[in-house]
């Protein structure tokens, strides 16, 4: 059995809060470079390959795939907005001593003691959230399962509609069979129609969150070509944001919609 390996990940403030409420077991991380040539990737269960991902097919590129996180049962170590206090501000965090005392600013309640550090500085041992991967997936973002967003700690916006059943009226024990079968059926229909508006609204919701980080364009420097590019990954075409009309060099943005990403399962751990 291979020994357990820790590797860190960034998350925001709204997601770490979601993490420490319960709400978050799932994250996804997009893959770069995006493959190409395959519509699914398997899991390899056994060595000298075991985590890696094969295509379905032999004209995709690349042939392997290895997730950058890990595998399943490996630790994520937490990166989160933080700070410490003010007579620090001027000191490197790699240069802070363990046992200052550090806030983090997903606590509301926590103090600002210093100045807010970013998330991508935070050592090791100021991190104080950690979690075990339990499921690893390579899909695109529009295949994702309905459960799988309320997984994301997406918060969810109320949509108004009351999917109860509703007890039946005092005159249902004198109405015919045929009467109350119609009821029944009416109800079940208003309650199918009210959790389809549901899942709809759960998966707007999370392609709001998605396209907020992931449809915009991001500089990226090509070491081959040893120029920067742009780049984007949204949610699709009809949300992907135009190329700047005031660029000189439009062939330089390049957009993904729909892109493959990593799906990682998680539990939280000691």
């Amino acid at each position: 059995m291979s020994a357990q390996k820790e590797y860190p990940i960034i998350f925001s403030t709204p997601m770490i809060q979601a993490i420490l409420s319960g709400r978050k077991s799932q994250t996804r991380r997009i893959i770069k470079p995006q493959p190409k040539g395959a519509t699914y990737w398997t899991y390899h269960q056994s060595t000298p390959l075991k985590g890696a991902f094969y295509p379905n097919t032999h004209d995709a590129e690349p042939k392997l795939l290895k997730c950058p996180y890990g595998q399943v049962g490996d630790r994520l170590w937490v990166r989160e907005t933080w700070t410490t206090r003010q007579g620090l501000d001027k000191t490197k965090p790699s240069d802070i001593d363990s046992r200052q005392s550090i806030a983090y600013i997903a606590d509301n309640e926590a103090p600002y003691l210093g100045k807010i550090r970013p998330s991508i500085h935070m050592p090791r041992w100021a991190s104080r959230i950690n979690l075990e991967i339990t499921d690893i997936r390579v899909e695109r973002v529009q295949e994702m399962p309905a459960e799988d967003i309320l997984k994301e700690g997406v918060e969810l916006p109320d949509s108004g509609i009351n999917c109860d059943i509703s007890s039946p009226p005092d005159a249902y024990e004198n109405w015919s069979k045929g009467k109350r079968e119609e009821w029944i059926k009416g109800q079940a229909r208003a309650t199918y129609f009210a959790r389809c508006a549901d899942v709809q609204i759960c998966f707007e919701a999370f392609e709001k969150l998605w396209d907020s980080i992931n449809a915009k364009w991001k500089r990226v420097w090509n070491k081959e070509l040893k120029i920067y590019e742009f780049w984007q990954f949204p949610w699709s075409k009809e949300t992907a944001k135009p190329v700047p009309k005031t660029t000189k060099h439009p062939e330089r943005y390049h957009g993904c919609p729909n892109p493959w990403h990593w799906g990682i399962s998680f539990r939280m751990t000691e």
